[in-house]
């Protein structure tokens, strides 16, 4: 068990709700300061995509995505 499932594990889900509101409040507040992506990637089940997703993040020079949760681990 990881860090991060014990604290959901004992944490309120009031709590848990509350800085899941909170985050999305700041990345709807701070969107005007992100830069527009430079590409978009489209893809179809089993078209290579997440394949494509795992070879950027590898990459140095590629950012990774703040705030990640519910989604493919970063």
């Amino acid at each position: 068990m990881t860090v991060k499932d014990r604290v959901k594990s004992v944490a309120p889900r009031a709590a848990t709700e509350q800085v899941r509101e909170l985050m999305v409040r700041y990345g709807e507040r701070t969107s005007d300061r992100r830069p527009l992506p430079d590409f978009l990637v489209i893809g179809t089940k089993r078209g290579g995509t997440t394949s494509l997703w795992r070879y950027l993040i590898q990459h140095p020079l590629v950012p990774r995505l703040f705030p990640v949760w519910n989604t493919k681990t970063s």
